[in-house]
C-alpha cells in the first residue's frame, strides 16, 4: 500500500535524549540500507551526501512521533497493534523485565504483537499470555483468551 492511503502511526520512544534527535533526523550511511531493494531505498530515502548517506523521506517521517520515555517510570501506553523492544530489555533484572512484559501486554490491541530482542527471553507470568509466532525473532502474539 501507498503511505498516503496508510492509516498508521509509528510512536518512537527512548530514554536518551540524544539518541532521540538521531533517530529524528533519519540519516543513514550507504551500509545501513544494503539490505533493501534500490527501489524501496529510492521511493523512501532521499541521498544526501553524494551515495554515502541517506536521509528518510517527509512523507515517512510524517508518520513518527518521537518521545522521550522512560519505560521503568514512565506514563503506561495503551492500544497498540505491534510493539518494538529489541535489545532493552537486557539491561534489567527478571523482576523489572517480568513487570514490563506485563505493562506491554496492557498495551497491546487483541492479537497484537511484541517483538524482543534475539537475545531475550519472554519471562514470569507474560508467558502464558503470549503465544510465540517465531522463536528465532522473538516475536509474540498476544493471546486473546488473557485479555
Amino acid at each position: 500500500p501507498e503511505l498516503n492511503n496508510l492509516i498508521a502511526s509509528i510512536h518512537a520512544t527512548d530514554i536518551d535524549g540524544k539518541a532521540l534527535s538521531v533517530a529524528k533526523a533519519g540519516i543513514y550511511d550507504a551500509e545501513a540500507l544494503k539490505k533493501i531493494s534500490k527501489s524501496k531505498v529510492s521511493k523512501y530515502f532521499d541521498v544526501v551526501d553524494g551515495n554515502d548517506k541517506y536521509r528518510i523521506k517527509d512523507k515517512v517521517k510524517h508518520l513518527v512521533r518521537f518521545q522521550q520515555h522512560d519505560l521503568i517510570s514512565g506514563k503506561k501506553f495503551s492500544h497498540f497493534d505491534i510493539i518494538f523492544c529489541r535489545n532493552v530489555l537486557i539491561y534489567f533484572g527478571r523482576e523489572l523485565q517480568s513487570r514490563l512484559f506485563l505493562d506491554f501486554f496492557d498495551a497491546l490491541n487483541d492479537g497484537g504483537y511484541l517483538i524482543i530482542g534475539k537475545t531475550e527471553t519472554m519471562t514470569g507470568e507474560a508467558k502464558d499470555k503470549f503465544t510465540c509466532v517465531n522463536t528465532r525473532e522473538r516475536i509474540y502474539k498476544k493471546s486473546s483468551k488473557n485479555s
